[in-house]
């Protein structure tokens, strides 16, 4: 499928599952100019799934317990893109269906090379993209409205990551996970309208992206927080994000703004924000077969 000016589009707002880096700073695309080779994965099973499942999992590849191996399940593209550009998903600009919850989804199933680093993996992916859908775009910078993740004033309420996954007792009628949540892993569930977002090892920055996805709008990293954390995060879908707490029904403890607060030591607070667009000219929803 085609993007170009008879479709309708507008910056994607679903939430990512991925590892991602702040807004406004991305890589170099594949196809640009290099100074160095870049990598492909191995092998690499990409699949549009038929009978999307619930749940979304990702993990593996360089700096996780799982080095050799890169997995995405049940993603939807936006996710993808997020991670091959190193940029927040709020800052892509293309159709709907890319990060549409009735979107198509998939599954990625690859090889990492030996002695690959965690650096070079998104521009792995993009080159995967480019192959298996045959992704074209350009790039645009623009001000726009966001918000930057600080420590509140009672204090982060975080524990650093030890790198071994501990329990998660479960809590409001979600499960435990004995087994916890690995280095670079991440997870989400739900029960009715509230999520549990289970992270292993990971950064503020990392977390702020995650955080970009859920409120519609950038948001950038300004705790000064070093360090990666094991986060286990309840939480509502957001309402429009309000800077008055009072604005927020007193009786949901689940609220974002609330649950950050509460849970994690955290705030967000509205700034203007430089945000490098992914001004998507062309993508395919079924790849190519493997």
């Amino acid at each position: 499928m085609k993007t170009n000016s008879g479709l309708s589009q507008r910056l994607l707002d679903r939430r990512t599952l991925l590892t991602l880096a702040t807004a406004g700073v991305g890589l170099p695309a594949f196809g640009q100019e290099t100074t160095k080779e870049i990598k492909s994965f191995e092998v690499a099973s990409v699949k549009r799934l038929l009978q999307p499942n619930p749940g979304t999992n990702s993990g593996g590849g360089p700096g996780t317990s799982d080095p050799g191996r890169f997995w995405r399940s049940n993603v939807s593209m936006a996710s993808l893109l997020v991670q091959a550009f190193q940029i927040q998903g709020r800052a892509i600009v293309g159709p709907d269906w890319l990060s549409s919850r009735s979107g198509p989804r998939y599954e990625i199933a690859a090889t990492v090379p030996a002695g690959a680093k965690r650096d070079e993996v998104p521009l792995m992916l993009q080159k995967l993209l480019t192959e298996r859908f045959g992704l074209k775009f350009h790039r645009e910078q623009k001000e726009v409205s966001g918000y930057a993740l600080v420590v509140g004033k009672s204090g982060l309420k975080l524990k650093s990551s030890s790198g071994t996954p501990a329990p998660i007792s479960g809590r409001d009628g979600f499960p435990d996970v004995p087994e916890g949540i690995a280095p670079g892993r991440i997870s989400v569930d739900s029960v009715g309208t509230v999520q549990r977002l289970s992270a292993g090892a990971m950064s503020m920055a990392e977390f702020a992206d995650y955080l970009a996805a859920q409120t519609d709008s950038p948001v950038i990293d300004l705790t000064e927080v070093s360090g990666s954390y094991d986060i286990v995060f309840y939480f509502s879908k957001p309402r429009p994000i309000t800077e008055d707490p009072a604005a927020a029904p007193a009786d949901n403890r689940f609220d974002l703004l609330s649950a950050l607060r509460q849970q994690l030591g955290l705030e967000l607070q509205r700034r203007k924000v430089r945000a490098d667009l992914l001004i998507i000219d062309h993508i395919e929803q079924t790849p190519l077969p493997n």
